[in-house]
């Protein structure tokens, strides 16, 4: 996803070799952490992957834009009348991937797939959103995360088409390490981001920041998602202090 440095504090930068089993996509803002040392002696480093015991090292600095999914938050109201429906900005990749709280009270509102259930929103179709009628009128705010193409990427988000950067192509990142806020939107939208008690940035799949699951603390949360700009794609950011060994 992205990383927006109008807003980070990086001590530090430094290049490492990327593993090379690694065959997934790399994003500006992923979490790296230490997958080993070559023959010669060298550290390798990885996108985080959730796993307990992983070490963080640094935060991912990509040399172009690319990202397939983008996090948005919205503030929305439940209408004060039937039909009870609201209509989000762009169409959720998955539900598994939102997570929905009262404007007001802070309380977790579910969001299921299909007719909601007591006190629950459905997603219905594509971008649809309708409310139980125990939320009418009801304020929340949701974020999520829906799929961006490479072409709509290349025209907001100046990705590069005519190649996939220096780092797949010599197998070599540079990441930002020491003490360091970040401010990346590479975050579990579904994670309780909203709850003042969950402070703790822990390692998650796919070089995401989350809160809780089987990865390790690495930061403390010190921004909730909010809706920011970089290069040309508007979307939700995270902001977390963490002073990473690099």
């Amino acid at each position: 996803m992205a990383l927006q440095l109008n807003y980070s504090i990086i001590e530090h930068k430094k290049s490492a070799l990327l593993d090379p089993t690694y065959v997934g996509v790399l994003e500006r803002g992923m979490v790296l952490v230490d997958a080993g040392f070559t023959a010669a002696g060298e550290r390798i480093v990885a996108p985080s992957a959730a796993a307990g015991g992983e070490r963080p090292v640094g935060i991912l600095m990509l040399s172009e834009t690319n990202q397939a999914q983008v996090p948005l938050k919205e503030d929305l109201a439940v209408p004060a009348a039937a039909p009870l429906e609201t209509s989000l900005r762009e169409s959720p990749d998955a539900v598994a991937n939102i997570r929905a709280y009262n404007s007001g009270t802070g309380a977790t509102i579910v969001v299921v797939a299909g007719a909601p259930g007591a006190g629950q929103l459905g997603l219905t179709a594509g971008n649809l959103l309708t409310a139980d009628a125990a939320l009418t009128g009801v304020n929340f705010s949701i974020v999520y995360e829906h799929n961006i193409t490479a072409a709509e990427l290349q025209r907001r988000g100046g990705r590069r088409s005519v190649n996939g950067g220096a780092e797949g192509l010599y197998g070599q990142v540079t990441m930002g390490y020491g003490n360091c806020t970040f401010h990346v939107s590479n975050f579990d939208p579904a994670s309780l981001w909203d709850v003042d008690a969950n402070v703790a940035v822990n390692t998650g799949a796919g070089g995401d920041a989350t809160f809780g699951g089987a990865g390790t603390t690495f930061g403390t949360l010190v921004q909730e998602p909010i809706m920011r700009q970089t290069p040309g794609i508007v979307q939700a950011f995270i902001g977390f202090e963490c002073n990473l060994p690099g």
